[in-house]
């Protein structure tokens, strides 16, 4: 869709040069960014870095297990690595790589709604919360950017101590930087 287009186009803007390294996401279908970002992104020349759904080690037989037993992994992403994985979000296959293996400068994520202070608000979860709280320990932190419609782009969102919080979003309309 054109609005796809528009928020692909910006989040190149963001990105910069060809080579450079980004942590993405599969958007559903509907979800801001199209289906397909991380193909836009790779025929940009940028090399994608996406999160896989994988559950944590087994615990017992008669373990009940919900999304707090799973975490994100991320893999690099190629033409040809995608399959369908949890709930039909197509993952990479291959090896995880550790975060700051990725070496990505910005990791966009995505977000049901965003406050103008930086509040991301998610499916509920935790996901990412969990995967990126220790972001800000890396050597150089990447910026962490949410998509979003402009209309989820709002004053203020429901959050919580642990809730991700973005420095920037992208909407149709544009980059919009946090200031915190």
């Amino acid at each position: 869709t054109r609005r796809d287009a528009v928020i692909q186009a910006h989040l190149q803007e963001v990105l910069g040069s060809r080579g450079s390294a980004v942590v993405a996401f599969s958007p559903l279908p509907g979800e801001p960014g199209g289906q397909d970002l991380p193909d836009v992104l790779m025929s940009a020349g940028h090399r994608v870095i996406l999160p896989r759904i994988e559950s944590l080690p087994s615990i017992g037989a008669n373990e009940v297990r919900g999304t707090q037993d799973q975490h994100l992994v991320w893999v690099e992403c190629t033409q040809d690595n995608l399959r369908p994985g949890t709930w039909e979000i197509p993952e990479p296959t291959g090896a995880p790589l550790e975060l700051h293996e990725a070496s990505a400068a910005v990791i966009v994520v995505p977000a049901l709604a965003v406050s103008f202070s930086g509040a991301r608000l998610g499916q509920g979860g935790g996901f990412y919360d969990r995967a990126l709280q220790h972001r800000n320990r890396l050597p150089t932190p990447p910026r962490l950017c949410a998509v979003v419609d402009d209309e989820e782009f709002l004053p203020t969102v429901p959050c919580e101590e642990h809730d991700l919080r973005v420095d920037s979003v992208v909407t149709p309309s544009g980059l919009h930087i946090i200031n915190t």
